[in-house]
């Protein structure tokens, strides 16, 4: 990286570009950071606005669930966070067909003592869990929770709007260019023209439409869609859940509405109009009826289509474009408004883009940016 300070753009306004600008304001390394708010901000129709903002740190996939953890022990070491997130302490299931991995367990149980437990079938039967394999079990975390992906936006916004190194740009992302001399050219819609020293996408779903539009290769980013359902319930009610015995999830909402939702195998779908898909409805009823027997399920009251966007690592991460000199990066690639990885994944971001010396951890693939490409560390 450049010794000088340097100029960030940061594309896109969701709880991914909102934290990652508001760690780069604070960077001794970065001069100025802008954050480009879109026009999925204006119609909040993006992934951090849909959420059910869900917070837990055992992931099946190993770095996602180190960045969960590390994210969810930040939110309980600062009351500020919590407030902004508006945080609430519900607890969280996962249930695995063949067991969670010990190592994952042990690393959330040294973050967070006490937190985490390992319940059998027979014990989620005893619960009110019905019809699941012998085999199966599950993370039961006692301090996992909730929070409001829209109010830390919100806050996140608000505090960039006071800092002097930041600006909140009401424009949208024409397109970009490469100079010869390294910035990096934005064509800008409600706003002039301006350049930077890098440009970072962290536009979600429409991170790989920006890339194309501006003749640049997308990578390995995909769209997926993504489709649930809030229901009026009476009975029983689970905490936030994942099982992955039948890829049903669901969190409770309110006093009496469930939202439930199963994996929609749809990729590459169009960002702005992603379509219903009816067999996610038949799905989530069926599988309700078997998981859920003590839960009744009343009136469908309304329904949740939308996308986000995926890549290879299963994890919010930075990410270099192709033929760009490490000028334009793209932070994305998790799912769901990757609103569990968030803090801890836009800390590591912005310590990479900054340059600033980043704190060894066995587990974390140390990424540094050098002319395009990656090195690791382990």
């Amino acid at each position: 990286m450049n010794a000088d300070r340097i100029s960030v753009c940061v594309v896109g306004s969701g709880l991914a570009g909102s934290m990652l600008a508001w760690r780069l304001a604070s960077e001794p390394g970065v001069a100025r950071v802008d954050l480009l708010l879109g026009a999925a901000f204006r119609s909040l129709r993006d992934a951090t606005a849909t959420s059910a903002g869900v917070v837990r740190g055992f992931e099946r996939d190993v770095r996602a669930s180190r960045l969960a953890t590390d994210s969810l022990v930040e939110l309980y070491d600062d009351p500020r966070l919590r407030r902004w997130a508006e945080y609430e302490e519900v607890g969280s299931l996962y249930i695995c067909a063949d067991g969670p991995p010990p190592p994952d367990l042990a690393y959330l149980e040294d973050q967070l003592p006490g937190s985490v437990e390992l319940v059998s079938a027979r014990e989620l039967r005893a619960r009110g869990w019905g019809d699941l394999p012998d085999g199966a079990s599950a993370a039961l975390e006692s301090r996992a929770g909730r929070v409001s992906p829209g109010a830390l936006r919100a806050a996140l916004l608000r505090e960039l709007s006071r800092c002097r190194s930041a600006d909140l740009l009401p424009a949208s992302l024409a397109g970009l260019a490469v100079r010869d001399a390294g910035s990096v050219h934005c064509d800008l819609v409600g706003a002039s023209s301006r350049e930077y020293d890098i440009v970072v996408l962290a536009a979600g779903r429409w991170s790989g439409a920006l890339l194309r539009a501006s003749g640049l290769d997308q990578g390995d980013l995909q769209t997926k869609a993504i489709e649930c359902s809030v229901w009026a319930t009476r009975g029983w009610r689970p905490p936030p859940f994942v099982d992955e015995t039948s890829g049903l999830y669901g969190t409770p909402l309110g006093d009496d509405e469930l939202l439930l939702g199963v994996p929609v195998e749809k990729w590459d779908v169009d960002p702005d109009w992603p379509a219903e898909n009816p067999e996610c409805h038949s799905a989530v009823t069926g599988w309700a009826a078997r998981r859920l027997a003590r839960t009744r399920l009343g009136e469908l009251r309304r329904r949740v289509v939308s996308a986000d966007c995926y890549g290879p690592s299963r994890a919010l991460s930075l990410e270099p474009v192709a033929d760009t000199g490490a000028g334009v990066l793209t932070f994305a690639g998790g799912s769901g408004g990757s609103i569990k990885t968030a803090l801890a994944a836009s800390r590591l971001a912005a310590d990479q883009i900054a340059g600033s010396p980043i704190e060894p951890a066995p587990w974390r693939e140390q990424l540094q940016i050098s002319e395009g490409t990656y090195c690791e560390t382990r």
